[in-house]
């Protein structure tokens, strides 16, 4: 069977590293922050992330290490709550440099 003009392809792939950075010991503490009410949920966040042995995670969002009153993707709240609209997600990624077009066959 033959693909059709219309079947999704990946055309190309690419490298970017966002300029925002989260360590290890960052991801930790957010986790023990985001999760402070749920003792397990913070004992298996604590294992995940030192499991993975990832010292350093790169992002478009910026909020990881700002104050609270200085986010402007999550919510301005210690559990990062209420999480960010499909259109705030969306924004973040334009912002970033991500796109999407339309290629034709």
């Amino acid at each position: 069977m033959q693909p059709s003009a219309s079947t999704p392809r990946i055309l190309d792939i690419g490298t970017a590293v966002p300029s925002h950075r989260c360590t290890r010991t960052q991801s930790l503490e957010l986790a023990r922050q985001i999760f402070a009410g749920d003792p397990r949920t913070v004992a298996f966040a604590e294992r995940v992330i030192e499991g993975s042995e990832i010292d350093c995670r790169h992002t478009v969002v910026p909020d990881y290490d700002l104050p609270l009153e200085q986010r402007t993707f999550f919510g301005r709240s210690p559990d990062f709550r209420p999480e960010p609209s499909g259109a705030t997600k969306s924004s973040s990624g334009k912002q970033a440099g991500w796109r999407s077009k339309r290629v034709e066959p």
